[in-house]
């Protein structure tokens, strides 16, 4: 495996799991307003 490949690698798994955590916050701050609108 070449060093440039390796690095692909890196850079794709960098960004899959930039989208995993932005899809989370997402999810949470969309938990967090049906809790609000339960509660309110």
């Amino acid at each position: 495996m070449s060093v440039h490949n390796e690095i692909e690698a890196e850079y794709i798994n960098y960004q899959f799991s930039c989208a995993t955590n932005y899809s989370n916050l997402l999810f949470y701050l969309s938990s967090v307003c049906a809790v609000r609108q339960f509660v309110g």
